[in-house]
């Protein structure tokens, strides 16, 4: 069985059961977020729903959304899960009525890009050396870009919190834009 060390309630470790045999669809965690008393994780094989159960201190198997996509990572955006595939293509999923997954729609954004994160109807992504482009997300099958900021050398990571969008430059450290005012944002 695979092991997993997650806070539920009081610091422990669990395992996944392993009966029926989950192993097949559960081969590899690349991230896993706690909602309630549920883990979703991000598997090689899409997105799966496992449930804590305190009296076995297991992770019950109890649901999977097949995605293909070979590397992901993930953020959560209030009751919307967004996998960040390959860099490449976010995959937008409504996590409100767990374990069922529903899936919303993809956008491509075209480029590789390094972290995203997303303010309201815009999508930021860190472009390394290309600074921080923006993207206005329409539905969630539909990104146009917007603009971008050339302010930082080598942009790696991204986080919004309340009105400021926070960047990891790597050559000249923490870049801050106030969301407040119309266009990109005030550097």
């Amino acid at each position: 069985a695979l092991m997993l060390s997650l806070v539920v309630a009081a610091p422990c470790h669990s395992q996944i059961d392993s009966l029926p045999d989950t192993t097949i669809l559960l081969s590899s965690f690349s991230g896993i977020t706690m909602v309630d008393n549920f883990a979703v994780g991000v598997t090689t094989r899409g997105v799966a729903v496992l449930q804590y159960e305190p009296d076995s201190s297991m992770f019950i198997f109890r649901n999977q959304l097949f995605l293909s996509f070979s590397q992901a990572t993930m953020k959560r955006f209030g009751d919307t899960l967004v996998i960040n595939a390959d860099n490449q293509r976010l995959y937008f999923l409504n996590i409100s009525n767990l374990p069922s997954l529903e899936y919303l729609g993809s956008v491509d954004l075209g480029q590789r890009f390094a972290d995203f994160t997303i303010s309201g109807s815009d999508i930021y992504s860190a472009q390394w050396f290309d600074g921080i482009w923006r993207y206005h997300l329409s539905s969630f099958s539909s990104a146009s870009f917007a603009d971008s900021s050339m302010k930082g050398i080598l942009v790696s990571r991204l986080e919004v919190k309340q009105d400021t969008l926070y960047a990891l430059d790597e050559y000249n450290g923490i870049l801050r834009y106030d969301l407040n005012v119309s266009g990109f944002g005030r550097f």
